[in-house]
């Protein structure tokens, strides 16, 4: 079946062909309207007496591998209503066709609209001269502001999360409509003041989804009271990803034993993967060499000086492979202790068995008798100030306690720094009797 392509098709409805120029770069078409009369944009009124004529260049859709320019034979009409001010004005077209003042028809400017939403401005531009239809940036910018977005439907389920203008340096808050997929707000920071002043101009927001950090859940939080909260699919996927592939690391060694493949074929393994492969290796031969040499109560010292590797692998290596030690090995360090002060002692069990581990033979009973005293002091805690005057100069002593009693810590802070100060200040941060903090607390 044959179909005949009628040369009227090829240009814009409402226009008749009159002459075509067939050049190098480009293809003219001489056109004019088919209408014998126009509209008058004042008043309404239709208008037959005709003024006189002038050239519109336009650009249109490419045609046979060119560019297509419309050069129209416009009119300019007089308006014959009595009560219309306007005495001449220019032919109109439809809007659909060709908009007042434009340079283009409006298919060829909604082809350019499309460009700049889904492409932008210079990838667009470049597009579109490929296309054969060249445009610059700008153009494309200006077109897409002219027409503006769609109308603005207020959103009941919304996910917010944070986004980089800079990343490392400057983040924002970006919130998105769900159910329409469109985002609809970029806030300048993502603090939960400014989200939360934002979430508050929209009370019919029935559903925030966020990410699981506590900033976004305390704007949500007084914003919206009622609203429900929900994790968003995105991160209980990437946290799950990241838990999941954390405890598989962890645990490679049991994995292969329990599928039959502790032992690797280095014939199957990339190139990446033998090295890594080889580095497992030798990190393997250096710790059983150390974790033997620690077996036989060799010094560190000489650990070090026989394997070449650092002291802090040395010291590592032989407490990731102790046992857990039992409440008799400290209870042999603490028997002399009084009641109060074995059980704390007891809770840092395993503390104290790496300390005798990795020193060997080396440990002492000084070491161990400070990490058996060593005990923290409470956040919130009872102190006691002491202001004084030697020589001059202004003195404050303080003392802090434990729940019971005890005596924790003395600081002593000065006004001017002087060498009686200074003096005192080395004796008295040595005292760390009851008797001390007695006679603090009476005075």
């Amino acid at each position: 079946m044959r179909h005949i392509v009628q040369a009227s098709g090829l240009i814009p409805n409402g226009f008749v062909i009159e002459d075509v120029a067939d050049e190098a770069a480009a293809l003219t078409i001489m056109v004019r309207a088919a209408s014998k009369t126009s509209r008058c944009p004042a008043c309404g009124a239709t208008a037959q007496r005709v003024h006189s004529r002038y050239r519109r260049r336009l650009a249109d859709l490419p045609a046979v591998g060119k560019m297509v320019r419309l050069l129209v034979c416009a009119r300019r009409f007089h308006c014959d209503a009595v009560l219309c001010g306007r005495r001449i004005f220019a032919e109109r077209f439809d809007d659909a066709v060709l908009a007042p003042w434009a340079r283009r028809t409006a298919r060829l400017d909604h082809i350019v609209h499309c460009l700049g939403l889904a492409l932008g401005g210079r990838p667009a531009a470049r597009f579109a001269c490929r296309l054969m239809a060249p445009v610059s940036n700008d153009t494309i910018l200006r077109v897409v502001r002219r027409r503006g977005c769609p109308r603005f439907v207020p959103p009941t389920v919304i996910g917010i999360d944070d986004w980089a203008w800079r990343r490392n340096q400057r983040y924002g808050t970006i919130i998105c409509d769900l159910e329409r997929r469109r985002t609809i707000a970029l806030l300048p920071d993502r603090e939960p003041a400014t989200s939360q002043a934002w979430l508050s101009d929209h009370r019919q927001i029935a559903v925030v989804a966020r990410d699981r950090g506590g900033g976004y859940a305390i704007a949500a939080a007084k914003a919206l009271p009622e609203a429900s909260q929900v994790a968003d699919r995105w991160h209980l996927m990437e946290n799950a990803s990241h838990a999941f592939l954390d405890a598989v690391r962890k645990s490679m060694r049991q994995i292969r034993s329990a599928i039959g493949a502790a032992t690797i074929d280095p014939a199957l393994l990339t190139h990446a993967e033998r090295l890594q492969y080889e580095e497992y290796l030798r990190r393997e031969e250096e710790n059983a060499a150390i974790l033997k040499l620690a077996a036989d109560h060799t010094p560190i010292r000489e650990i070090v000086r026989r394997t070449g590797c650092s002291r802090g692998l040395a010291l590592i290596a032989p407490a990731a492979h102790a046992q857990a030690p039992s409440d008799e090995i400290i209870l042999d360090y603490a028997q002399l202790l009084t009641p109060s002060e074995q059980e704390p002692a007891m809770e840092r069990s395993p503390q104290i068995h790496e300390v005798a581990v990795t020193s060997a033979d080396d440990a002492t009973p000084r070491q161990i008798e400070r990490l058996i005293l060593r005990e923290g002091l409470p956040t919130r805690r009872r102190h006691y100030i002491q202001k004084a005057r030697i020589g001059g100069h202004k003195l404050y002593l303080q003392a802090g306690e434990y729940p019971d009693g005890r005596l924790g810590e003395i600081f002593i802070d000065m006004h001017k720094e002087g060498s009686t100060p200074c003096a005192l200040r080395a004796a008295s941060a040595a005292i760390r009797s009851t008797t001390f903090f007695q006679v603090l607390r009476t005075a």
